[in-house]
């Protein structure tokens, strides 16, 4: 009973926090606002259904522990993350179903939706490498997301100049220019630390962006 209240409170904030962009569909061109309220039903049920699998499988999980890894507490401090990677009969199916999801996805909802959702994952990506320059390396880097313009900017204009190669060839070539640019870049300022490296990064942040804007002058 606890483990379905709790279920349900998860499924509601579940539902609050998706619906700008489950729920909401703005068309700019045509000023006008769809509400899809049949997604927040389908949030609400699937949040409900994976958190109560969840659950099931840390209970399974608990109940199987052995006797020594108790008394030795190796593993009572550990996150649900790091549970899910250290246990192989959780993560596993989570991964089948995580891929199970994304394969789904672009064939159940419509093409608006997977752009929103395809937006959501690239700043997904620039977090997850921003935690890794600023948290883990300790590099304070103002001008990170300037190598992600360049990156995207150069594939457009590959696959505006040259459609033939497609977007599967574009793709990786803007991102090898943005990793050559962040390679030019990082080489000369290796040994900089703090402030200095602040500057550098925020200055060719602000360069990157007058480039961009004044190109086709």
């Amino acid at each position: 009973m606890a483990s379905m209240k709790r279920s349900l409170l998860v499924a509601l904030w579940f539902v609050f926090l998706t619906f700008p962009l489950m729920v909401v569909k703005v068309n700019t061109l045509k000023n006008t606002v769809e509400w899809r309220w049949l997604n927040m039903l389908w949030v609400f049920v699937g949040a409900l259904v994976l958190h109560q699998f969840w659950c099931w499988a840390l209970d399974k999980r608990q109940k199987s522990r052995k006797k020594a890894e108790l008394e030795e507490g190796l593993e009572t401090d550990l996150n649900i993350g790091q549970r899910l990677l250290r246990e192989p009969k959780l993560y596993r199916p989570f991964l089948v179903g995580l891929a199970a999801v994304a394969l789904l996805f672009p064939w159940v909802l419509d093409v608006y939706q997977v752009n929103i959702m395809v937006l959501a994952l690239i700043f997904v990506v620039l977090g997850l490498g921003l935690n890794i320059t600023v948290g883990l390396a300790g590099l304070l880097d103002l001008g990170y997301v300037a190598f992600f313009a360049v990156g995207a900017y150069s594939y457009a204009l590959i696959n505006q100049h040259f459609p033939a190669l497609g977007f599967w060839s574009c793709l990786p070539i803007g991102g090898l220019i943005g990793a050559f640019f962040g390679i030019v870049l990082g080489f000369p300022i290796l040994r900089l630390r703090g402030d200095y490296l602040a500057i550098v990064t925020l200055g060719f942040g602000s360069i990157a962006k007058i480039v961009i804007e004044n190109w086709e002058e």
